[in-house]
């Protein structure tokens, strides 16, 4: 049985409850009153190794760990190889929680192999909702606070990565495995398509990084991608709100794909130093 076990989380939550000043996603204060003013919403982890240079790990260890509560994630059928379909349990790596707090109570956003992103009761395991992808979830998302958003109920969203789909091909036109979710409702936002390109993928595993009001994310079809993360920039096709891209380097050379074939995937997440982003790919580069 695959399960959460919720001692590490709870604890650092309950116990402390404050946020370390260096584990912001953007420059903007990730700390906001929604429609209520009792309702307040911090992001303790909010991105994949906490900020924007992946180096946070926890700042305190309990003495000991004690299991509060289990929650079976269960699994889905995916293709990792393109011939046959196979099972996978649980959650993966890199898919670490999002851990938040609301209302001074903490919750978990996890991805799931059962083709799903959870938002979980940190301190009971209740699931709060579940808003399912065309495949598994193998990444960690990114939340975002829109600092001006058309729907108070998007103020916070969740930029999450999926595989391809169960049931779709690299040939297909549009492949939507990146998606952004409201983090209050679990509804989707707007979708955003992985195009083909010369990779053999066109997953999405790693973790956007969110600067300002530009969103930089490396897509498994071999290029960083970058595009703005509200609700502005979006068109409208087959009744699913689509993100415009502004902006895609490829990460690989006509050479690499004489050396590697499809092996040019950007599977890492970009981390900032600086005024630089840095970022590696299966093409071998940095």
């Amino acid at each position: 049985m695959i399960v959460f076990l919720a001692a590490s989380f709870a604890w650092l939550f309950y116990k402390y409850r404050q946020v370390p000043a260096f584990v912001e996603v953007n420059k903007t204060s990730i700390t906001d009153t929604l429609a209520e003013p009792s309702d307040s919403i911090q992001v303790f982890l909010g991105t994949f190794l906490g900020n924007s240079t992946r180096n946070f790990y926890g700042d305190r260890i309990p003495l000991a760990l004690d299991t509060l509560w289990r929650f079976f994630i269960g699994g889905a059928q995916t293709n990792p190889t393109g011939h046959e379909p196979e099972e996978w349990l649980g959650a993966g790596w890199t898919g670490e929680p999002l851990l938040v707090l609301e209302k001074n109570h903490p919750y978990i956003i996890q991805g799931c192999y059962d083709h799903t992103l959870k938002k979980l009761d940190a301190l009971t395991g209740q699931l709060i909702w579940s808003y399912t992808f065309d495949d598994v979830l193998k990444g960690t998302g990114t939340i975002w606070k829109d600092p001006h958003p058309t729907d108070p109920l998007n103020r916070f969203l969740i930029l999450q990565g999926a595989r391809l789909g169960l049931n779709n091909t690299l040939r297909q036109d549009t492949i939507p495995s990146y998606r952004a979710i409201s983090y209050l409702t679990g509804k989707e936002v707007w979708r955003l398509n992985v195009k083909k390109g010369p990779s053999f993928s066109r997953d999405v595993d790693g973790s956007a990084l969110i600067y300002n009001d530009t969103t930089y994310i490396g897509l498994e079809n071999g290029y960083f991608t970058q595009f703005s993360p509200g609700t502005n920039h979006l068109v409208s096709s087959g009744g699913f709100m689509y993100k415009q891209i502004f902006r895609e380097d490829s990460m690989f050379t006509q050479q690499d794909r004489m050396r590697h074939g499809g092996e040019l995937v950007i599977e890492s997440s970009p981390s900032k130093i600086g005024n630089h982003l840095y970022i590696t790919a299966g093409s071998g580069h940095l």
